[in-house]
């Protein structure tokens, strides 16, 4: 690697990157110019030189372009700078020129420097790395934040989660609902989630209810089920299920769809509660390095409100459920702000559920519980139905497939739908665990693995148990999913599994959790340093359609970038917990602290 650049040996596929040249050339002695040439054929799957090989998904057809830009036009110039960029650059490149936002030149610091105006602001980074800003692929930025206002659940003793239990109730009106998120038996201490009768005397009369870390699955009190009209009549809702005891009596346990039967009948928060959370989360992701992120349930207005106040400070793509009516769906993505950093995303569907909650949908049964195979959430016809009918509309869909049967079940839907130009590259979000035969549904260049490395830190405790080592073998397999020719991009999947890139980043390249241990095999499904980065820039600007503009440090692209006061391909990817970030910009502009953060 030459410059943080992936070489040959490192590709994945034997495609051929763009060409660029760059002449310099004196017109007269009062101005320079520089010269920059792309030329790529772009006739199907364009060929790129990424370390992952993602290829570019077919985005129509398009001349070799020029483009010739006055040096003395840079508002912003980056030097002394070690730029890895996924598309690769000549490994001389150690400066960026940037104008109105957006980079327009990268090259040689003294070449650039000498054509930068009066009015250029100059930027030496000390020979620091610089990428494309990080871009999360999946999380729940909206439901995160407000997670933020809750009652935190995790911990490792079950006693300490009842006493918080108890505390809000002190500090809560009669009757008001206490809500929390976080827990995971198989880091209490004690070995199990909390009870219905636990709740029932920690909440003192209020409605409880606790989700697990993963959101598929809860435990209520009394209070809570009463309210959501469970009894033991009711009926296991379409896409669900109640707990209950062997006696047939409710257990307070809920899961998929019956989680959010009880949290319908939660009060829903106010709209400066709502902006209160998406500021805390921002301001974690500015933290983090995430200049863009996705949003399963946000709302564009309060994001248009945030930008109006200056305080918006990454760019957002907001999802939608795919069951809602097509109408409805139309008039959503019409309706959305005219600023480049809120746009409309893809439409989500659920399969199954989690690995930790057993309702993640596989083939064969669980070997912690023989009499399931976990459960598909969206019925598969009903899904047969919809897909089609979205995919004509122009809409991208992204489906939760974990288990490999539901994983099968997205890839053989997406196969069956015709192909249109330029192709919706439609998801499979998480595709934790697959069979290794069943790659060959992908469509190079066109299916997108959305997948949260940072999953695996979290499961290795259990995956084992559940599935058997037999089973590990298609299990958080990163590798296999490129070398099939899926475009793969990472995310967090915040709030189940921390903000931080620095997680997914460590066990995509190590297979290892974050507290440390043996990693999880087959180890040979670990990616590269620059895979892994990849996944985070590049990977995440496709699975978005929006590799045009950003993930790259190509002329054209947004100046969204990361200083990295520690050097990622530098420092062994055991070591990547503590990588510290020097800055982070925005379309050029700083939005966060110009100083380190761990």
């Amino acid at each position: 690697m030459a410059n943080g650049c992936p070489n040959r040996d490192e590709a994945l596929h034997s495609t051929q990157p763009p060409t660029q040249r760059r002449v310099a050339k004196a017109h007269n002695p009062q101005q320079k110019r520089v010269r920059f040439t792309d030329e790529t054929k772009k006739s199907g799957p364009a060929p790129s030189a990424t370390a992952l090989r993602h290829p570019a998904g077919g985005s129509g057809t398009s001349a070799p372009f020029r483009r010739e830009i006055p040096l003395a036009s840079f508002d912003l110039l980056i030097e002394n700078a070690r730029l890895f960029c996924p598309l690769g650059l000549p490994p001389e490149h150690d400066a960026i020129g940037v104008r109105a936002g957006r980079i327009v030149a990268t090259g040689r610091g003294e070449l650039l420097r000498d054509g930068a105006g009066a009015r250029t602001r100059r930027l030496d980074v000390g020979g620091r790395r610089v990428t494309p800003g990080l871009h999360d692929a999946h999380l729940h930025l909206t439901d995160g934040g407000l997670s933020l206002l809750q009652l935190d659940a995790r911990t490792d003793d079950l006693e300490t989660l009842l006493a918080r239990v108890r505390e809000r109730a002190r500090t809560l009106p009669p009757g008001a609902w206490i809500v929390g998120r976080g827990w995971d038996e198989g880091r209490l201490r004690q070995r199990r989630a909390p009870t219905l009768d636990e709740l029932d005397h920690a909440g003192d009369g209020h409605p409880v209810l606790l989700r697990r870390v993963c959101g598929h699955m809860a435990v209520a009190n009394r209070q809570a089920l009463q309210r959501a009209g469970f009894d033991t009549a009711s009926p296991d809702p379409p896409g669900g299920r109640i707990g209950r005891t062997a006696q047939g009596e409710l257990d307070g346990r809920l899961f998929e769809t019956a989680v959010d039967r009880v949290l319908e009948r939660v009060p829903p928060p106010g709209r400066d509660e709502r902006l209160l959370g998406l500021r805390l989360a921002l301001a974690e992701a500015r933290r983090h390095g995430l200049t863009s992120v996705e949003d399963e349930r946000g709302d564009p207005a309060l994001y248009a409100a945030l930008a109006e106040r200056g305080e918006l400070t990454a760019r957002v793509r907001i999802w939608h459920p795919i069951d809602a009516p097509l109408e409805e769906l139309v008039a959503w993505r019409e309706s959305f702000p005219d600023d480049p950093r809120i746009r409309p995303g893809l439409l989500k569907g659920y399969l199954d559920g989690s690995l930790g909650a057993r309702t993640a949908w596989f083939h064969e049964p669980y070997a912690d519980a023989p009499e399931s195979c976990g459960m598909p959430v969206l019925d598969p016809e009903r899904l047969a139905r919809l897909l089609p009918e979205r995919h004509a509309a122009g809409f991208q869909v992204g489906l939760h497939a974990i288990g490999d049967r539901a994983v099968r079940l997205a890839l053989e839907q997406f196969a069956a739908l015709p192909v249109p130009s330029p192709p919706p590259r439609h998801r499979l979000e998480h595709a934790q665990h697959v069979r290794l035969e069943d790659l060959r549904l992908v469509q190079r260049g066109r299916t997108v693995a959305s997948m949260q490395p940072s999953h695996l830190g979290t499961d290795v405790a259990i995956v084992e148990r559940r599935l058997g080592r037999g089973r590990l073998a298609g299990a958080y397999a990163w590798r296999s999913w490129l070398e099939a020719g899926a475009i793969v991009c990472f995310g967090s999947d915040f709030p189940i599994e921390p903000m931080d890139p620095r997680t997914s980043l460590h066990a995509a390249c190590t297979r290892r959790p974050r507290t440390g241990g043996a990693p999880l095999p087959p180890e040979r499904e670990a990616v590269t340093p620059a895979q892994a980065f990849t996944a985070f820039t590049l990977g995440s600007a496709r699975a978005a359609h929006r590799e045009h503009e950003l993930g790259s440090l190509q002329p054209g692209r947004w100046a969204d970038l990361v200083v990295w006061e520690d050097d990622p391909f530098e420092t062994p990817a055991e070591r990547w917990l503590t990588l510290r970030i020097h800055a982070v910009r925005l379309a050029g502009e700083p939005v966060g602290p110009n100083r380190c953060t761990s």
